[in-house]
């Protein structure tokens, strides 16, 4: 049988646990950047010509497709 003031500092415990994990929720909220954070942050990471930034800010997922389209055509000049 648990007294009353083993009872009042247990439920004491319980709730610094629960402000605690509160405070924790809230600062990796706080922490979390938005979609354009993370587009600004990339293009300072190409600025500055820091590539291992560059892959750490891309989603593990991503799949890269490059389409290379010349827009060169040769002219060549023609006499009237």
């Amino acid at each position: 049988m648990t007294s009353s003031l083993d009872r009042s500092l247990l439920l004491e415990g319980a709730a610094d646990y629960r402000r605690a994990v509160a405070d924790e929720v809230m600062a990796k909220e706080n922490a979390m950047t938005t979609p354009v954070d993370t587009v600004r942050d990339f293009y300072a990471a190409i600025a500055a010509g820091d590539t291992g930034k560059m892959v750490d800010l891309m989603a593990p997922d991503i799949e890269w497709i490059s389409v290379l389209i010349s827009t060169f055509r040769t002219v060549v000049p023609r006499r009237l």
